[in-house]
């Protein structure tokens, strides 16, 4: 493995780490952006723009608190 995929993998796994603590913390949060929009039958591509939004939010609010 060359130096640039391991940093690669490496860089990936942070990321999926980062992103599966931050669904566990907030999949009340994100379950109610979208739950209404399920429930009416909106598409999937407003159903993924809510939680996008939901998901940035969070982020952000996370950061900024660090």
């Amino acid at each position: 493995m060359n130096l640039n995929k391991f940093f690669n993998t490496l860089v990936n796994a942070a990321i999926l780490s980062k992103a599966e603590e931050s669904l566990e913390k907030h999949q009340e949060c994100l379950s109610n952006a979208v739950s209404d929009l399920i429930k009416s039958g909106a598409p999937a591509s407003e159903i993924a723009r809510a939680a996008y939004i939901n998901g940035y939010a969070h982020s952000v609010k996370e950061q900024m608190e660090v």
